[in-house]
C-alpha cells in the first residue's frame, strides 16, 4: 500500500530497475504530487516522496525515464491558474533539484504528458490560452531544464495529447476532428504533416 489517503491520477513508469508510481495525494491537506519506488517483486523501496511543494492544487502527473534519467511533470495551480511544472527524480523517485515551471501564460495549461528518449524528454500539454485548444511541447534535459522554447504541435485545434518515443522520433497523438498524430524528431522539429488516425 502506497497511500491510505484519498488519491487521484496515478501514473506508472518502469526505469529498467524499479517501477516509479506517481499520484496526487492530500495527506498534507492539499493535493500534491508524490512518487514512490517499487521493486519488480512488489517490495516498496521508497513509500512516497512529496515532489510538489506550494499552495494550490498539483494534479495529473506523468512520469518517464530509465536508469540514466527520470522525471515527473504535472499541472500546478500555485499561481492561480493552471500551469505545467516538472522535476527530475533520483533512482528511487525523490526529487533532484528544484521544481521547474515550464509554462507561464495567462490561460490554462494542463494534461501534461512526458516521454524520455535516453537523453532528453519531450513534454507535451494542452494549451487553452487561446479560444481554440492547442497542443504544445518542449524538450527537457535530464534535469528537467527546458531545451529551447515551447512550440505548437497541432495545426487546427487539439486536446488530450499523449506522447511516446519510437526509437528515432517521438510520436504525439491528440484529439480534435477525430484522432490525429504528428512526429517530433530528436532535434525538436516537426519533419512531417499531421496524420489522421480516425474520424469519430
Amino acid at each position: 500500500v502506497l497511500s491510505t489517503n484519498p488519491f487521484w491520477n496515478a501514473a506508472l513508469a518502469w526505469t529498467g530497475e524499479v517501477f516509479l508510481a506517481a499520484w496526487v495525494d492530500n495527506r498534507d491537506g492539499n493535493r500534491e504530487i508524490y512518487v514512490a519506488a517499487v521493486a519488480p517483486d512488489g517490495t516498496v523501496l521508497q513509500p512516497g516522496a512529496r515532489i510538489s511543494a506550494a499552495p494550490g492544487r498539483s494534479e495529473t502527473p506523468s512520469i518517464s525515464g530509465d536508469g540514466r534519467g527520470r522525471a515527473v511533470a504535472w499541472m500546478d495551480q500555485r499561481h492561480g491558474n493552471q500551469e505545467v511544472y516538472a522535476a527530475a527524480l533520483d533512482p528511487l523517485g525523490r526529487r533532484l533539484g528544484p521544481e521547474r515551471r515550464i509554462t507561464s501564460l495567462a490561460g490554462t495549461q494542463n494534461r501534461p504528458q512526458l516521454a524520455w528518449n535516453g537523453t532528453r524528454y519531450l513534454l507535451v500539454w494542452q494549451d487553452a490560452s487561446t479560444p481554440q485548444n492547442q497542443v504544445h511541447g518542449v524538450r527537457l534535459d535530464a534535469d528537467a531544464t527546458p531545451v529551447g522554447s515551447p512550440f505548437r504541435i497541432d495545426t487546427d485545434g487539439a486536446q488530450a495529447p499523449s506522447v511516446a518515443w519510437g526509437g528515432t522520433s517521438w510520436a504525439v497523438t491528440f484529439l480534435g476532428r477525430g484522432g490525429r498524430y504528428r512526429e517530433v524528431d530528436a532535434a525538436g522539429t516537426l519533419p512531417g504533416a499531421e496524420r489522421r488516425l480516425f474520424t469519430t
